[in-house]
């Protein structure tokens, strides 16, 4: 790229369906980094924002181009009625910022699309965002997160809780699985619909960000997620048939895949030992360069204590078969959550922000305290 054409000005557009699959190109050249250099990435799958409408119709995605109209950078916000500060209140999540390696998009993203993604929540009268990022994309967090000039008058991003992707990749060998004699496991009927929802509601009253769970929430989810029934669910119920925990493993590949691009330097390690163990049923197979990831992603999982959280997993991993991978979201300080020695895991690190003007003051639920739950949110849906 000569200096002067890295000195022009990217132009910004909201995106339509008719361009889904250069969206998708995009996507899938944007590497998904874990910590054990393994190279991943999002294939889409139907149209591009089909992931947005499983939790919402209402969202907004602008693409930067350049010259030639080769999209350099997207951004989109995906916009939902939440419990925030004890009151149910319109949210905006941030969704797919990515840039391209030019050095002019890294420069023009965070004045181009973040006005944007600030207009189109200005005019839903949308007081709060948040965003997510894979701490490892460094590009993205040196153009937004990085401290910059004060002059510069764009959003600020505060951080407000840190989490990690855990995915279940086997068993210690010869280790026992948490298991509770006292608890029933049950799939979802007709008549748990109810009783889930008001299990559900109990679990997440409190925690910022959550869904209002109803009995129709949940039958519309069951509707419009695709490949997702009531055979997903996994309900641990108690002696007199209360249910204490919940579990809903789902293969979204209908929706979107995650296709391995490398194994590098330990990665190779991994990929190497989990074809051996694999034969011996300790580990899950992973799948070989080019190939798809078979992740499920653990939904709906709650629980009365830790201990009918790790038998839920134990379940949740018993019911997938050899070479399936199932993950969940862990946020950091949460004990609950934690998952138990007998699993081999991997964890990838991530980080919630806040984005706020940077003349507005902090508000109260960026004042975290020690008792403060972590704010809701469905690993699936990121």
């Amino acid at each position: 790229m000569t200096p002067d054409t890295e000195s022009k000005d990217l132009k910004v557009e909201e995106a339509s369906e008719a361009d889904s699959d250069a969206l998708k190109a995009f996507t899938i050249k944007q590497p998904f980094l874990t910590n054990y250099t393994i190279d991943l990435a999002i294939n889409r799958r139907g149209s591009f924002f089909e992931k947005y409408r499983l939790q919402s119709d209402d969202f907004v995605t602008f693409k930067m181009i350049n010259d030639a109209g080769e999209i350099e950078g997207i951004a989109s916000m995906v916009f939902r009625k939440t419990f925030l500060n004890g009151e149910q209140t319109l949210v905006g999540y941030a969704n797919d910022l990515r840039i391209s390696n030019s050095r002019q998009a890294i420069v023009q993203w965070p004045e181009k699309l973040l006005p944007a993604l600030t207009e189109a929540a200005q005019k839903r009268n949308c007081e709060y965002v948040f965003s997510v990022f894979n701490t490892n994309q460094m590009n993205a967090m040196n153009a937004l997160i990085r401290p910059r000039s004060q002059r510069r008058n764009i959003p600020r991003y505060y951080l407000y809780r840190k989490f990690k992707y855990i995915t279940l990749h086997g068993k210690i060998p010869f280790s026992d699985l948490p298991f509770l004699s006292s608890l029933k496991m049950d799939r979802l009927t007709e008549n748990d619909i109810e009783p889930l929802a008001h299990f559900l509601r109990s679990k997440t009253l409190h925690r910022p960000l959550s869904f209002a769970y109803t009995a129709d929430l949940i039958q519309h989810r069951l509707k419009n997620w695709p490949g997702f029934h009531k055979e997903n669910f996994i309900l641990a119920k108690d002696a007199r048939g209360n249910i204490v925990g919940s579990a809903a493993p789902w293969k979204a590949s209908q929706v979107f895949n995650v296709n391995v691009l490398n194994y590098s330097g330990f990665g190779e390690t991994i990929y190497a030992f989990s074809r051996w163990l694999s034969l011996f049923k300790f580990v899950k197979k992973m799948p070989r360069i080019g190939e798809t990831l078979p992740l499920k992603f653990i939904t709906h999982l709650h629980a009365d204590n830790p201990d009918i959280f790790g038998a839920l997993l134990a379940e949740s991993f018993r019911i997938t078969s050899r070479e399936e991978l199932l993950t969940y979201i862990h946020f950091n300080g949460m004990p609950l959550t934690l998952p138990p020695k007998s699993f081999l895991i991997s964890q990838i690190p991530f980080a919630m922000y806040t984005v706020l003007p940077p003349e507005k003051p902090l508000p109260e639920f960026l004042h975290l305290h020690k008792a403060t739950p972590p704010p809701e949110l469905e690993a699936v849906l990121i």
